[in-house]
């Protein structure tokens, strides 16, 4: 599977008052992991956007196993693990060193303009076959 990764420095802002990186901010670096590595193979939301096709979170899960403190450095690895032509699966996992901190999925689905899911193969094939050369 094709598995993009973003090193991070946990900056002090990110932080609660406990020292610990504050839980929401793992869905931002899952969003941030997710929006590069489609750029990365050519499919940028600003170009999604262009196309008038878009790709709403569904669902988001995260499972906090150790905490991120103040200028650690994260890799947030990513990789998509199911498409259908209308939703998409991604995985994450946070590490620092040797350790995982943390885990999570989002799910999406691609809509038109007025927010209506569409089967992405027949309008928009260029992004259908890049969504799936991205499983293999």
């Amino acid at each position: 599977m094709n598995t993009h990764e973003i090193v991070h420095r946990v900056q002090y802002y990110e932080t609660d008052a406990m020292g610990i990186v504050h839980h929401s901010n793992y869905i931002r670096w899952f969003e941030t992991a997710r929006t590069e590595f489609l750029r990365r193979e050519g499919i940028p939301y600003s170009w999604l956007e262009e196309i008038k096709l878009m790709a709403p979170v569904l669902s988001v899960e995260c499972k906090y196993k150790y905490p991120a403190k103040y200028d650690d450095e994260v890799t947030i690895k990513m990789k998509l693990s199911e498409f259908n032509g209308i939703k998409f699966k991604c995985q994450y996992e946070v590490i620092c060193g040797e350790k995982t901190l943390v885990t999570g999925t989002s799910a999406h689905v691609f809509t038109n303009e007025n927010m209506r899911p569409i089967n992405i193969s027949k309008n928009y094939k260029e992004v259908f076959e890049k969504m799936m050369s991205m499983l293999s």
